[in-house]
């Protein structure tokens, strides 16, 4: 099941508990470019921000400003990297480019859509690419210049925090480069034909030609519905790296997890447990054999967020397993306080987000 759609270009080429908003941090700002569901949909369209702004709150590392281009000057030699942004259009699945890489500090900026997808794959998502263009002047001192280029687009894309999403590397003129570049823009679309008759689904989650979304986050899940809100918390995660960063393979070994933060909440013994089984996209996903407590509600014990299945009826929040992952990768995130201990040994219930589950 792929929910990764990063792209590298070539070198020329509830909660409804409300969670507060950490100033100078993190900002997932969702973008309606593409759509004409959600932003006409008033009820789906505010379950869609709240999970951006529950998604925001966790996240408390600040982001860097990015420019579209980073220079390296040495004498008369120079280069020059021309950034652009990729992402896929949520709307139809077609690739498109940003020719202005440039981004606010903070700002993580997320296309949103609505389009049929086929078999039990409620939603997709994940982290736009990076690509550039270069130019310059090779002269006497180019090596250098072109180190000074390397470190500055490190420091500019790089936004100074969080997850490397990816990673460029290569040469120019004989010299090397390696830019990983940070959290910036994503994509994330939602299945509109959720029984798959060929027709769209109705307005407002109603059963009208068959929807079984429930949009409203501010009401219980009926047991015949599945939360858009805890689906799209889900698929917010995967676009800021869970599942999908460079930072997150760096530390995913078979079906081992290697980071630290998530071998001491659940113990460096189960540390293998940590992800989902060797089913599709299982080292993108966690474990579902760990309750631990939700992020605003600590005395709350719930299965991880970003398992790869969801029941019917049922709403789930970020857990503080999903921050542990989180931290691990490379983001700083808001504490839960007093925690609960783990309880482990709880049968595999799956992953969340990507597969309808029926409710038992």
């Amino acid at each position: 099941m792929e929910n990764a759609l990063r792209k590298s270009f070539c070198v020329s080429a509830v909660f409804v508990l409300g969670l507060a908003t950490t100033a100078d941090a993190a900002d997932l700002v969702l973008d309606y470019t593409h759509d004409s569901f959600f932003s006409n949909n008033a009820v789906a369209n505010a379950a869609l921000q709240q999970a951006a702004a529950d998604v925001s709150a966790a996240l408390t590392t600040s982001l860097g400003a990015v420019s579209d281009s980073s220079t390296g000057v040495d004498g008369s030699s120079s280069l020059t990297f021309n950034f652009e942004r990729g992402y896929t259009n949520p709307t139809t699945g077609a690739p498109e480019t940003l020719s202005n890489a440039s981004a606010s500090a903070n700002e993580i900026r997320l296309f949103v859509g609505h389009r049929n997808l086929t078999g039990n794959t409620l939603a997709q998502a994940g982290p736009g690419g990076l690509g550039f263009s270069a130019n310059g002047t090779v002269g006497p001192t180019f090596a250098t210049a072109a180190a000074n280029a390397n470190a500055a687009a490190n420091a500019n894309v790089g936004r100074g925090g969080g997850p490397t999403i990816g990673r460029l590397s290569g040469f120019i003129g004989g010299q090397p480069y390696n830019i990983g570049y940070g959290s910036t823009i994503g994509n994330v679309w939602f299945d509109s034909d959720f029984n798959n008759d060929g027709n769209a689904d109705g307005v407002n989650g109603t059963i009208l030609d068959g929807s079984r979304w429930h949009f409203d986050h501010t009401t219980a899940v009926p047991g015949d519905k599945i939360d858009l809100y805890s689906v799209a918390v889900h698929e917010m995660l995967h676009t800021v790296g869970f599942g999908t960063a460079a930072s997150w393979d760096d530390l995913v070994s078979g079906q081992d997890w290697l980071g630290d933060s998530v071998a001491a909440l659940i113990g460096d013994e189960t540390q293998v447990d940590a992800l989902a089984g060797t089913d599709s996209g299982g080292q993108a996903h966690a474990s579902g054999a760990f309750m631990t407590s939700v992020l605003g509600d600590p005395s709350t014990m719930q299965t991880s967020i970003m398992t790869q299945t969801i029941s019917f009826g049922e709403r789930k929040f970020i857990t503080e397993l999903d921050l542990a992952f989180l931290t691990d990768i490379g983001w700083d995130v808001t504490p839960i306080p007093e925690p609960m201990s783990v309880i482990a040994g709880l049968l595999g219930i799956g992953g969340l987000m990507l597969r309808r589950q029926a409710a038992a």
